[in-house]
């Protein structure tokens, strides 16, 4: 739930006023703010806790620690038992019989939905592979590696690890040579 949907819920259940409402959260908020960077801990009723994590440079010696190298990493909450029961008394859990698994495409179903693919495409990227194919993300990377191996790969894979693009190799997926439009 985001702070807006939060906001407009406490509207709802209350007689207070739109304004009312943003008026004491956005108070709140200030005052937490104001609290912890203070070094206090801030305890809000049957919530629980907020406090601060501090840190160092780690290269420093212990004695030449001081507050003028010390620097906020964190902000931490403890929530109070009785949340937790609170919880725990109205949460409901059910399992589900529903689980992502990718479809199990041959290589050559694979290659004809890349041929199809390339006709409009210069290149092809792991995300769109994924749901073209009906991939989960892993088998995704597994196959797509797999494409770009071995003595006669089919596509070559260009750009940093994380988000690289696929080309089709030449006369691969029936292109002759690969268009640049990038």
């Amino acid at each position: 739930i985001t702070y807006d949907q939060l906001k407009n819920d406490l509207e709802y259940a209350s007689s207070a006023t739109p304004g009312d409402v943003s008026l004491i959260m956005d108070g709140i908020v200030s005052q937490i703010k104001l609290h912890l960077s203070e070094g206090e801990s801030v305890q809000l009723g049957d919530l629980g806790t907020f406090s601060v994590g501090i840190s160092g440079p780690n290269a420093i010696k212990r004695k030449a620690i001081n507050a003028t190298n010390l620097e906020v990493t964190d902000v931490y909450f403890r929530p109070r038992k009785k949340l937790i029961r609170d919880i725990n008394r109205k949460a409901k859990f059910e399992s589900t019989r529903l689980k992502h698994h990718s479809i199990e495409y041959s290589d050559v179903e694979i290659e004809a939905l890349l041929t199809d693919f390339f006709k409009d495409h210069s290149f092809i990227t792991r995300r769109e592979f994924e749901s073209l194919c009906g991939l989960t993300r892993p088998t995704a990377v597994r196959r797509l590696k797999m494409l770009c191996s071995g003595k006669y790969p089919l596509l070559s894979r260009e750009g940093p690890r994380n988000s690289s693009i696929y080309f089709p190799t030449p006369g691969s997926f029936h292109t002759v040579h690969r268009i640049d439009n990038r």
